[in-house]
């Protein structure tokens, strides 16, 4: 039985979207005959793309240096990112699009591109790393009635996120563009959802249960665990530039070298998805967490990487890339997103991703065919949704500078998962 405070929603498809999701499987197996008997080598169009709006960012993260690239780079016009969603609506699958960063909400035309997008039918989603959700976004996002907020937060109190995150401060101000948001939504109602996104590492670890348990009793929609990757600062900057370093994991201080307690988080989070709590992850994907970290080979073999196939990132300069580890295969303001599709450069960068043996686990990327259509199914068509229990979930306390949940709500996962000072 689902948790008490998980009641029915609507869903977050119209009419035409709804048709459009219920023809997708079989536009997809018909593509793939169609490719087949063809002979063209070519894997069916992805039903979503990435859209980085800018790699500026206003925090510095220590698994990421997007935030550290050279000042000035070139970002697309508002013009020219609105001519980048029409050629992507025109050719993706179904079409969603992610918008991201950097920090989307750093350049003050996002806002604006989310209203084209939105205008032209296309499914939203936003990745944020929530510190400036004001009140004039977060009631722009849910009048607009975007699909999807994506918000990071790697752990239950500011010692663990803001170290992480690189700045102080920055969990206050994210937790409390959380609560902006999800407060507007209460108010004026819609069906945007709010997820959750962690990083899987090794200081965030003991905190995991904690902050799925304040997802769920929060009323929050979603919660996804993103595995530690190499640091590349994107595709063409970074001390490393293309390079992929074999031994990375093991000079990176945020690598999981416990796999006993990552075992028993994984397995933790597993339980709480078959209790009703918004796991937003298959399960196959979170098991498969573990001899990522375990085994030095990785998992390639067992998740051969669709980078090329399902995965498509325009980056904000307007080029489209597979791979952060390879460089562009075309650029969207120059050509069609099909020449791009159909190019030799694409070709020569699908070989490569069939050929690699890289250690990595992109989500997105990695995800084998059911595992897609399942979490698509669960974010954009289930309908239970949490909702909170009398009293609501832990609360932000200013003091502490961190959760104050009741005692009977903490996930004490192992003798030491309790967030210090507890």
């Amino acid at each position: 039985m689902p948790p008490a405070w998980v009641s029915p929603r609507e869903s977050t498809l119209n009419t035409k979207q709804r048709i459009r999701f219920g023809v997708l499987p079989l536009r997809r197996l018909a593509e793939y005959a169609w490719n087949g008997a063809l002979g063209n080598g070519l894997p069916v169009r992805p039903y979503y793309a990435s859209l980085d709006v800018t790699y500026r960012c206003n925090l510095k993260c220590v698994h990421c240096s997007l935030w550290d690239r050279p000042e000035g780079e070139e970002e697309m016009t508002l013009d020219e990112m609105k001519e980048i969603v029409l050629k992507l609506k025109g050719w993706l699958n179904l079409p969603a699009l992610d918008i991201l960063g950097g920090e989307a909400f750093l350049r003050p035309e996002t806002m604006h591109l989310i209203r084209f997008a939105a205008g032209q039918g296309l499914f939203i989603h936003i990745t944020t790393n929530g510190t400036m959700l004001t009140e004039r976004v977060c009631r722009d996002l849910i009048g607009l009635n975007i699909h999807k907020v994506a918000i990071s937060v790697d752990g239950f109190n500011s010692v663990t996120h803001d170290r992480t995150r690189g700045v102080p401060g920055a969990l206050r101000r994210t937790i409390r563009g959380v609560e902006r948001l999800h407060r507007i939504r209460q108010e004026l109602g819609g069906s945007t959802r709010i997820t959750i996104h962690t990083i899987l590492n090794a200081s965030t670890l003991d905190e995991i249960g904690a902050v799925l348990e304040w997802v769920a009793k929060t009323g929050l929609d979603g919660f996804h665990l993103v595995p530690l990757d190499q640091n590349v600062g994107g595709v063409d900057h970074g001390t490393n530039g293309y390079i992929y370093e074999d031994d990375w994991f093991e000079r990176n201080p945020l690598w999981i070298r416990d796999i006993p307690k990552l075992e028993q988080v994984i397995e933790h989070v597993i339980r709480k998805k078959g209790g009703g709590y918004p796991v937003a992850d298959p399960v196959s994907y979170l098991r498969h967490t573990i001899p990522y970290f375990r085994d030095p080979g990785g998992i390639q073999h067992k998740r051969p990487c669709r980078a090329g196939s399902e995965l498509v990132k325009v980056t904000p300069k307007g080029e489209v890339t597979f791979c952060p580890y390879e460089p562009p295969v075309g650029d969207l303001k120059e050509s069609t997103m099909e020449e791009i599709w159909t190019s030799r450069a694409a070709a020569e960068a699908r070989e490569k991703v069939q050929a690699c043996t890289k250690k990595c686990f992109i989500p997105f990327c990695a995800w084998n065919e059911t595992e897609r259509m399942v979490r698509f199914w669960d974010q954009f068509v289930s309908k239970p949704k949490p909702r909170p229990e009398p009293g609501g979930g832990p609360a932000w306390n200013d003091e502490s500078g961190g959760f104050m949940p009741p005692q009977e709500q903490l996930v004490n996962i192992t003798p030491s998962a309790r967030p210090p000072g507890r």
